[in-house]
């Protein structure tokens, strides 16, 4: 639009933009060409976990934790990095794991036939 005479008015009114990045984009292609205006330089951080990710995963889905700690704790010995609850727990849902609240034996239950199930279900699919 520059190249065809459009004030940079009328450009920052069909574009949305205001005139600074206006300004800012004709120097941008000017110094670098398309490419350097077109260039992604968002912000994105990445853990410090990151190449630890697939080893952790085949960990935690080897040998569940049964709480936040002892996960920490792996991941320290694995890592060696010390993560916080809040940190450890959104690194679990990055790497597809769910948080699973264990369910409660009814008072009534009879452990032997609890036990004869489990064996039975157990040799079954073996």
């Amino acid at each position: 639009m520059h190249q065809q005479k459009v004030t940079h008015t009328a450009i920052t009114k069909v574009l949305n933009i205001s005139a600074n990045t206006v300004t800012s984009y004709l120097k941008e292609f000017r110094d670098q060409g398309i490419a350097g205006v077109l260039e992604d330089r968002s912000y994105r951080p990445s853990s410090c976990l990151e190449p630890f990710l697939a080893c952790l995963r085949c960990s935690f889905l080897a040998h569940p934790p049964t709480d936040v700690a002892p996960a920490i704790g792996r991941i320290l010995k694995l890592a060696g990095i010390c993560l916080s609850v809040a940190k450890s727990r959104r690194t679990f849902h990055k790497m597809g794991l769910k948080y699973r609240k264990t369910g409660v034996i009814p008072g009534k239950a009879d452990p032997q036939l609890q036990f004869e199930f489990f064996n039975h279900r157990t040799l079954s699919k073996a």
